[in-house]
């Protein structure tokens, strides 16, 4: 479960390291908490190598690995060790070309398919 103003890690290769979320785009009336495979606004809190350099850029992303224990429909509880999200553009593509770190198998549901492609480790 994340929260707004939380700061997340990027899974993807895009030149981010951290992100901070301001809203998420779940179908809630308050919009305050986003789980597993849920869009959320972000910006930009800290980058490497990023080719456009500025901290108040605004990106959509994708929630692909929680802290928080996550039950799946067979009665296993799956969970990862730090939460992470992946960047999207205004058309909901990858803004980068690979995944590092693992994602979860729940984002099937959500027609992210190119997300499980390119992720090496799928949990």
């Amino acid at each position: 479960m994340l929260f707004l103003e939380s700061k997340v890690k990027v899974a993807d290769n895009s030149g981010v390291r951290t992100v901070k979320c301001l809203k998420f785009l779940n179908g809630f009336s308050n919009n305050s908490k986003g789980s597993l495979g849920n869009i959320a606004v972000v910006s930009i809190a800290d980058y490497k190598g990023f080719k456009k350099k500025s901290s108040r850029k605004v990106f959509l992303s994708i929630i692909v690995s929680l802290k928080k224990w996550v039950r799946r429909h067979n009665g296993f509880f799956i969970r990862s060790s730090e939460n992470r999200v992946v960047l999207l553009d205004s058309k909901d593509k990858m803004l980068g070309k690979a995944i590092k770190g693992p994602v979860a198998l729940e984002l099937r549901n959500q027609n992210t398919s190119k997300i499980l492609f390119l992720a090496k480790v799928i949990f």
